[in-house]
Order: C-alpha cells, then sequence, then structure tokens
C-alpha cells in the first residue's frame, strides 16, 4: 500500500499528515483517514481552493477557504 503526505492550509494556518490513505470531501467538510485508522476532519469551510497532487512522490496539497 502507497500512503501519502498531505498538508492542509486552513485558517492561515498549516496542517501535516503524514501515511494518509484517504482524503475524503463532503459538502464543507474534509476527512483525511490515515494507515493506523485515525480520522482528522476540517470543517466549515466554503470551498476548496485547491487541491494538488504529486502521485509519484505520494504528496497531496489541499488548500480550503
Amino acid at each position: 500500500m502507497c500512503e501519502s503526505k498531505v498538508t492542509v492550509h486552513y485558517n492561515a494556518q498549516e496542517h501535516k499528515f503524514k501515511d494518509v490513505t484517504q482524503l475524503i470531501i463532503n459538502d464543507s467538510s474534509l476527512t483525511l483517514v490515515t494507515i493506523d485508522g485515525s480520522r482528522h476532519e476540517f470543517k466549515g469551510f466554503k470551498k476548496v481552493a485547491k487541491i494538488e497532487g504529486d502521485f509519484i512522490k505520494h504528496v497531496v496539497l489541499v488548500v480550503l477557504e
């Protein structure tokens, strides 16, 4: 299995996560699930401004507004 590193920019803060296996976006909710089953949720944003993924390096950037 290939896990990714995900960086989320939200509310002028940068949040970094390792070993992410799922990235789920529903309405105004973003959930990251890590290999150990932990869930990290971001709620209340107005829109997803950007998603950039480098699938060779397994790196994803998500910018929320």
